[in-house]
Parts: structure tokens; sequence; C-alpha cells
């Protein structure tokens, strides 16, 4: 835009500068009384942080998690917001809090401002001990929430856990009962101890028997001979139960090692889901107070982009009354030229 340009368009402004001036005047003080006349409402901030990544759900088996520790803190984080601001956790803040808001209007009036690990959460209310309330339960509820959620993939696992530990007590009964009817139908108590008693018993029998015979008495030597015979019998018959015996013994001890297996791990899931419910690795560092001063419903942005607005508007209403009223002076002046030139025509 050339200098002559810019001195047009000068002359232009001030020539117009009326309609403009009362147009921005005239927004100004409409805003200006609007502002005035706007509620006051109160600003309340509570202040949360992500310590620690959720933790992961219970197994059975061991294993490590690969993502990185700020990825979990950035995924939780992000999580835990998503569920601040869900229809859920407002409503049952509506139906703790004292308040005339509507579902909508308190998650509108709701705002989250992430500063790193830390989550900042402002709520609006008409009153300050309601803004401050609004806040405080709001995190509450959505940390009360969250632990839910999460804690229904451990409480899944923990039933899970639960069945399979009825099973396995129900496998470890089965194989006691198994190995107790074996032992009392064969008279034994501890396998080991009854093999080493008869072996102990058939030692002293034959010293005895070789003490008979060195005192000639052959009666007495074949009587313990019988015995030793008998006692022979039993020891093979022990033995050949042998396999028997271990097969059952080791079923017991499988089924039981099952078993208390299943229980740490019941035990562990009961409390990995308390931890997970009560939602310990996000904590509120700083609770919501109540403010002292209110604050106006009426942005002054809004002020200052309306008085822009209303310039912007009333130069283009200067330049489009400029450029009306010298089109239509042109057309006036070429209006007479056309009947200056006719009246010789006529004349004659």
């Amino acid at each position: 835009m050339g200098i002559r340009e810019f001195i047009t368009y000068a002359q232009v402004i001030r020539r117009r500068w009326k309609p403009i001036a009362g147009l921005f005047l005239g927004t100004m003080i409409t805003l200006i009384v609007i502002s005035v006349l706007a509620p006051q409402v109160y600003l309340a901030s509570a202040r949360l942080q992500v310590i620690a990544p959720s933790p992961g759900a219970i197994t059975l088996y061991g294993g490590f998690r690969s993502d990185g520790f700020r990825d979990e803190v950035a995924y939780t984080r992000n999580t835990f917001i998503q569920i601040l601001k869900s229809r859920v956790v407002a409503r049952r803040t509506l139906e703790t809090v004292e308040t005339n808001l509507e579902l909508e209007e308190l998650q509108e009036s709701t705002e989250i401002v992430i500063e790193s690990d830390f989550i900042n959460l402002t709520v609006t209310g008409s009153r300050p001990d309601e803004a401050a309330q609004l806040a405080n339960e709001l995190a509450t509820e959505a940390l009360a929430y969250y632990g839910e959620l999460l804690a229904r993939s451990s409480g899944a696992s923990k039933d899970f856990i639960s069945t399979q530990l009825d099973l396995a007590r129900q496998d470890l009964d089965r194989a006691q009962t198994a190995l107790m009817q074996f032992r009392i139908e064969n008279k034994i108590g501890s396998f080991e101890d009854s093999i080493n008693q008869q072996a102990s018993l058939i030692r002293s029998l034959r010293l005895a028997r070789d003490q008979a015979m060195a005192n000639n008495s052959v009666t007495t030597a074949n009587a313990y001979d019988i015995l030793i015979a008998q006692r022979e019998q039993e020891l093979q018959t022990l033995l050949n139960l042998s396999a028997q015996y271990q097969a059952l013994d080791m079923a017991v001890s499988q089924a039981s090692s099952t078993y208390n297996y299943l229980l740490s791990k019941e035990a562990e899931a009961e409390i990995t889901e308390n931890q997970i419910r009560n939602a310990s690795f996000i904590q509120v560092v700083e609770p919501a107070e109540s403010p002292r001063q209110s604050t106006s419903t009426f942005s002054k942005s809004i002020l200052a982009l309306g008085g822009v607005l209303s310039l912007v508007l009333g130069i283009a209403i200067a330049f489009t009354w400029e450029y009306v009223e010298t089109s239509s002076i042109r057309q006036e002046e070429v209006s007479n030229d056309v009947s200056l030139r006719q009246q010789p025509a006529n004349a004659i």
C-alpha cells in the first residue's frame, strides 16, 4: 500500500469518525454493563499427583512389564483425567454435595490442567464453600471410581484363583483319602517306618535263632525260622506295595503344593485388589480451599475482543458509506455532463 492510498484511507476515517466512535463506545458501554451485571462465581482448585504407575493384573506366573516408567505414569494420568471428565463421577459428586448445578453445568464448570505429573482440578461454584466441596468431592469420587474400574480385572483374577483353589482342595482331599484308605487296608502308618520295623524285627529273630542254635535248642531255632519266614513274607508284601504307596504319596504332595501355591496367590490377589481399589498411586497433594474472592463470569478477553470487532466493523461501515456516497456523486456528475451535452442539440 502506497503513501497516497494510506493518506486517502486516513482521510476517510477522519471524515467518518463519528459512526466509528459511536459504534465503539456503544459496544464498550454495553459490554461493561453486562460485565457489571454478570453473576459472581468462585473458583476452587485441587492438586493431584501421579506418583507411580498403576499396578498390573494378578498373574499366576512371574513376569515383568516392558513399558517405561514415564509411559506408565502418562498413561495412568491421562486415563484418570478421562475418569474426572466422566458423567459417572459428576453424577456421584452431585449426589454428595448440596448444589443447584446440573450434571452438564458441573462438567462445563470443571477445568483440568496438566503440569508434568500433576493434575490441577478447578471447579466453579456459586459459593466459596460450594466450589471447594465440589472440587474435593470430584477428586474423591474420581479416585474411588478409578479404583473400582482397575479392581475389576484383579477381582476377576481373584475369582478365577478362588475357583481353581476349590478344585485343588477337592483334588487334595481325594488324594489324602486314597492314601488314608491304602494305609488302613494295609495297616500301615508310615511306610518307611513299617519297613524299618520289619527289617529290625527280622534281624532280632535271626540273632535269637542263632543263639538257640548255639545252645543246641533245635526246636526253638525251628520256631524262630517260622517267625523269620513270616516276617520276611510281610516285608516282601510291603515292598510290593512300595510303588503304589509312593504314587499315592506323590499325588498328595503334588496336590498339596498346588493348593498352597493357589492359596498364596489368592491372598496376593486380595491384597493387590484392595491396594488398587484405594488408588494409592494417585494422591491429592493440595486439597481445594474455599476461595476468598469471587470472579466474574464475564471474561475480560470478551471485552477486548468486542472492542476490536467494533472498531473493525465501524471502519468497514465508514468505508462502505464513503464508497456509496462517492459513487452517487460521480453518477450525478456524469448525469449533469450528459445533460449539458444534449442541450445544444435540443436547441437547434
